[in-house]
């Protein structure tokens, strides 16, 4: 009977200690990791009383998003996808057309904590007689990649399918490119009946066709790929975790930190033969 009461005793103390643990752990009620259909996972969150320094996401720093009719935006880009293990995130970005002096637009995203993926992506510029920029700045720097391609003539040696120059031109996106803006200019200024467009495409997600030359393109937005990273812009690893005691260091328990590929920031990786989030409080496991 003793003996009952004794295992009685530990496996309450054991369950209150668990309960302290879970709760030290929780977040506060005001957190949200779903929009619509988009799961938002730590170190990313809302909070819903738009608190600049909630516990709810890493740092006030890191990427803030918000949910507006359920649709998730990073400012005013619309998201579709937050991937941990890869650090990506899908976006929608506008597409940028010159049609005349007076119409034409400039597409343009600026943020600290992500970088234009440079494996995802490609830049392509759709016209006749036309060209386009993606510039990106940098500590007041500018650095720019872009394309031209020029096509009047028979429209027929022109094929469906393929991005050769001629109509439709592509270039890869140089790594490391933040703070972007992406321009299409026509030779002729004048012209009105043609448009011009460039854009950024998550690789396999548009396909040319003779049609976007003669009545332009049936879309204004096309999804891309963003790299981001987690720490403040002037942190690696070394940094990270000695800054401040490693308070605000982000790779938790049996994960180990990587800043080998990034611009800036750093990245955290579960340990081989642990899983989960790396970035979570309670870590990999």
């Amino acid at each position: 009977m003793k003996v009952m009461k004794v295992k009685h005793v530990l496996m309450v103390t054991a369950l209150t200690m668990m309960v302290g643990i879970v709760a030290a752990d929780s977040e506060p009620n005001t957190c949200r990791h779903t929009c619509g259909k988009v799961q938002i996972p730590y170190p990313f969150a809302i909070d819903v009383n738009n608190n600049a320094s909630s516990e709810c996401f890493l740092h006030r720093r890191f990427i803030r998003l918000s949910c507006n009719e359920s649709k998730l935006y990073v400012g005013n880009v619309p998201m579709l996808n937050i991937d941990i293990s890869k650090a990506q995130m899908d976006v929608l970005l506008n597409v940028s057309y010159y049609c005349s002096v007076d119409n034409q637009y400039k597409s343009r995203l600026h943020g600290r904590s992500y970088t234009i993926s440079s494996k995802e992506n490609k830049f392509l510029t759709i016209g006749n007689d036309s060209y386009g920029y993606l510039n990106s700045y940098n500590n007041n720097n500018t650095y720019s990649t872009g394309c031209l391609t020029r096509s009047f003539g028979d429209q027929r040696l022109i094929d469906n399918g393929t991005c050769s120059g001629i109509g439709c031109c592509q270039v890869d996106i140089p790594p490391r490119m933040l703070n972007i803006s992406i321009e299409a200019s026509n030779f002729n200024k004048n012209t009105s009946d043609v448009c011009s467009y460039s854009f950024i495409v998550k690789n396999g997600n548009y396909t040319f066709s003779t049609t976007h030359l003669s009545e332009g393109l049936p879309f204004k937005q096309l999804p891309m790929v963003l790299d981001w990273t987690v720490g403040d812009f002037d942190e690696n690893c070394s940094t990270a975790s000695s800054r401040n005691n490693g308070v605000n260091y982000a790779c938790k328990n049996n994960s180990h930190c990587h800043d080998n590929d990034t611009a800036f920031g750093y990245l955290c990786r579960c340990k081989e033969g642990y899983e989960g989030n790396p970035y979570h409080p309670l870590g990999c496991t």
